[in-house]
């Protein structure tokens, strides 16, 4: 017995069923949903890009324990493409920058790769590929959430290396952001390609129940 509001099966399996949904066009109301989804992938690769350059590991100090100089405080801040800033202690950062890496150029080929999947919805000559746009959207979310993880899991060992004394070291703004903000991705992106694959109303379905044979 069909669910109430949606199209008898008439013999299709949910596997065909799933398939005819996934290549027939949208209605134009269900295009204007998954023209949101693909603005908002976009503004989020726009934001992975921006945010893997900011701060990603950053710390404060006392200055005499930090330095050997009485009175102040010190912060240090590593970038997630390994440059370092500091702010109330003279550091030679040119060194320091030798020993850290730059593992935000991960986050910003995939948030590039975000906003590549994202145009499909968004521009009307490519939307016929949308499915497609939505399927990538979900992969890239979903290896930019679990690479993003590692990374806040472990800021000092993202930014160089944590087998030395990281007490006080924590997330910078721009992990924190970069993290959100893939989290944001992946769950945008699997709720696009749901928009997509749920069953609709016979009333606004994109595809229509095929006529039963001749007896």
């Amino acid at each position: 017995m069909a669910e109430q509001g949606q199209q008898p099966a008439g013999g299709l399996t949910t596997t065909q069923q799933l398939l005819i949904r996934f290549f027939t066009p949208p209605t134009p109301e269900a295009q204007k949903q998954f023209t949101v989804v693909g603005a908002v992938l976009a503004f989020l690769g726009v934001l992975l890009v921006i945010f893997s350059t900011l701060s990603w590991a950053s710390a404060d100090y006392e200055v005499h324990s930090f330095a050997g100089q009485g009175g102040g405080s010190a912060s240090v801040s590593v970038s997630g493409l390994g440059s370092v800033s500091t702010e109330g202690i003279d550091v030679d950062t040119d060194s320091v920058e030798e020993g850290t890496s730059a593992p935000g150029v991960w986050t910003i080929i995939f948030g590039l790769l975000l906003i590549g999947a994202s145009l499909p919805l968004l521009i009307g000559s490519l939307k016929k590929y949308f499915p497609w746009g939505l399927v990538a959207s979900v992969l890239v979310g979903f290896a930019l959430l679990i690479t993003a993880s590692v990374f806040f899991a472990d800021p000092a060992g993202a930014v160089g290396d944590s087998s030395g004394d990281t007490e006080g070291v924590g997330a910078g703004y721009g992990l924190w952001i970069v993290f959100l903000a893939s989290l944001a991705a992946f769950v945008t992106a699997v709720g696009g390609l749901f928009l997509l694959l749920r069953p609709q109303p016979a009333a606004q379905a994109g595809w229509q129940q095929p006529p039963a044979p001749a007896a």
